[in-house]
């Protein structure tokens, strides 16, 4: 062998590098830990054909049924902005909403004379 090889050099590493995957293995051995990286996987994938598939119609289509029902039953303008997103696993922890919507209108009622707006246009 020469005096210098990368082979050397990089022994160290490459060690260093083996027992960061042997400690990883170990750990990722335990059931509990195979369960969370599970679900989280599932629920990344049910969320993102929910927000590519579900959430355009339910906009299209949800959305306007709603808010004309929403208005005959408050007797109000009610306005009910698109829905962004869905987000499982973010509800799950307590990360983010379970949906989020752009805004939430309400106008005024035929006794009560207040509105609000919650959201940005």
């Amino acid at each position: 062998m020469p005096p210098w090889s990368l082979t050397a050099a990089l022994q160290p590493a490459l060690e260093l590098f083996r027992a960061f995957a042997r400690r990883w293995a170990a750990f990722c051995s335990r059931w509990y830990v195979r369960f969370a990286a599970w679900l989280g996987l599932w629920l990344f994938a049910i969320s993102a054909l929910l927000n590519l598939a579900v959430v355009p119609a339910v906009n299209r289509h949800v959305l306007p049924t709603a808010a004309a029902r929403a208005e005959v039953l408050l007797q109000r303008r009610v306005e009910i902005g698109a829905v962004k997103s869905v987000s499982l696993g973010g509800a799950l922890v307590g990360a983010r909403p379970l949906l989020a919507v752009r805004y939430v209108a309400l106008g005024p009622g035929p006794v009560e004379k207040s509105s609000i707006e919650v959201g940005g246009s």
